[in-house]
Parts: structure tokens; C-alpha cells; sequence
């Protein structure tokens, strides 16, 4: 289970923030690698090992990349819109939990489309992205009018409903 949470909080983390893994460091924090050094350092580098015991290289290596990285992820979760958050967290915690049980809609490709699908159709007609958008390219501000405007506003209800099937007059999705 060690491995799948780790994944699920990696898929969490990247659908929340909007980040991608496009860097070195990235793929390195993620266990997408386990060194890395650009060829222009690779004399340093030596002249560093040489000087010093290679475990305490690592270890201060890793604790400086993970500085950076959750700075990042701090300041991206800063920006979201909380109710999208609050959505993304719940749809990824569902699909972790699905993981378990065949018998879930959650277990499948196809039932993980069609909830996206529900979820997609409903998020629409939200006002979140939209104020984002406004609050970056015409007041400029970078500071979207939030509804609601914190994570411990947001109704989990509200959240909920949004996985649930689509009315009878609305298709759902085929797959």
C-alpha cells in the first residue's frame, strides 16, 4: 500500500497544482530517477565527492530539493480555488478507495471517465475557473473572488453532489 499512496498523493499533488514533473529535480523528489547532474557540473561534482563522505552529499541534496518542491506545492495549492480543491482531493481519495474494491464504478478506466464526465459538466457551471481567469487578465489583481473563499467554507455536500448520476434528460457518458 506504501507505493500506491505515494502514487495517489503524487496524482493528488499534480492535478491540484496543475504542476509537471518537467524538471531534473522533479523527476528525482518523485523516484522517477535517483541522480541527476547537468554535464556542465559533472567536474564539481567530483572534486565534491572526493572531499566529502558520498552519504552526506545525498542527504543534503535531498533535503534541499524537497525545501524547494514543497515551497512549490504550497504556493500552487495557494492559488487554487478551494471548492476545486476540495473536488480534487475528494475524486482522488474515491479512486485510492476504489483501488480496493472491483465492485466500485471508481474501479474501472471507463467508470473513472464517466464520473470525470459528471464532474467536468457540473464544474462548468461554476463560476471558479472563471474568476481565475478574470482576476489574471483583466483586474490583473491575481487575486480571484473565491466562492467560497476558504477550504473550511467549502460544503462537502456540495462537493458530493457532484459525482452523483446526471438527470434522466442528461446523457451520461458512453463508453
Amino acid at each position: 500500500m506504501g507505493g500506491d499512496w505515494k502514487r495517489w498523493w503524487l496524482d493528488a499533488y499534480l492535478g491540484m497544482t496543475g504542476k509537471r514533473i518537467s524538471t531534473p529535480a522533479d523527476a528525482l523528489y518523485v523516484g522517477l530517477g535517483t541522480h541527476y547532474i547537468s554535464s556542465g557540473n559533472l567536474g564539481s561534482l567530483k572534486e565534491a565527492l572526493l572531499a566529502t563522505p558520498l552519504y552526506i552529499s545525498h542527504i543534503l541534496l535531498q533535503l534541499i530539493m524537497m525545501a524547494e518542491w514543497a515551497k512549490e506545492a504550497l504556493t500552487g495549492l495557494g492559488k487554487g480555488a478551494p471548492f476545486l480543491l476540495s473536488l480534487t482531493k475528494e475524486h482522488f481519495s474515491r479512486v485510492a478507495s476504489a483501488h480496493a474494491n472491483s465492485d466500485s464504478t471508481l474501479s474501472s478506466l471507463s467508470g473513472v471517465m464517466k464520473t470525470e464526465y459528471r464532474i467536468a459538466l457540473r464544474s462548468s457551471l461554476r463560476n471558479d475557473f472563471a474568476e481565475g481567469v478574470y482576476a489574471v487578465l483583466v483586474d490583473k489583481d491575481q487575486k480571484p473572488k473565491r466562492n467560497p473563499p476558504s477550504l473550511e467554507d467549502v460544503n462537502p455536500r456540495e462537493v458530493g453532489a457532484l459525482f452523483e448520476p446526471l438527470a434522466p434528460q442528461t446523457k451520461e457518458l458512453k463508453v
